[in-house]
């Protein structure tokens, strides 16, 4: 904008925050989408549905596992929203704290579905998750222990897994014991 009008930048931003009372924000970064993975997306959401309408939804399981931080709990962002009345900002700056740069983490893999959700897997540390871990460890238990527990154990053999495509999901070994 400032290039267009032929003006700085700074001249921008101060017309913006005096005469317009508009502050800038940082946006927010967003997923980004190849062809390929908008192309698996849509090939497979038209059989999902089919899967799960007419209360089919009821009997779908999913499960997922995620990388969890240990060392840094409470969220906080470098960010805060402050009013334009001067009197509001004369209050105290909230602090940040920030998370150091490659803190220690755990993954974590949980289940739910409509009955409620599985307990918390922890995969141990420095473990190779393949699809031998992935069975023995995670699916065997959640599967035979936590779904027959949620739904009745006459119910869980309706039970629908649905889960991503990652490496050890997918593997053959995984669709056998399935």
């Amino acid at each position: 904008m400032a290039r267009r009008v032929g003006v700085s930048e700074a001249t921008i931003r101060r017309l913006a925050d005096g005469r317009l009372e508009k502050k800038k924000l940082k946006k927010v970064k967003v997923h980004y989408l190849t062809a390929a993975a908008i192309l698996q997306r849509s090939l497979r959401a038209s059989p999902f549905y089919d899967l799960i309408k007419d209360g089919q939804f009821m009997w779908v399981f999913s499960m997922d596992e995620a990388m969890l931080p240990l060392d840094y709990e409470n969220g906080q962002s470098e960010y805060y929203y402050d009013s334009k009345n001067v009197e509001e900002r004369r209050k105290n700056v909230p602090v940040f704290t920030k998370s150091p740069s490659h803190p220690q983490q755990r993954m974590y893999a949980a289940g739910f579905g409509w009955e409620g959700q599985s307990r918390l897997y922890v995969v141990e540390p420095k473990a190779k998750v393949n699809a031998a871990y992935f069975i023995e460890k995670i699916l065997s238990p959640m599967m035979l222990v936590d779904v027959p527990k949620l739904y009745s154990k006459r119910e869980a053999k309706n039970v629908i897994l649905h889960m991503d495509s990652a490496r050890s999901h997918t593997a053959k070994p995984v669709y056998e014991w399935l």
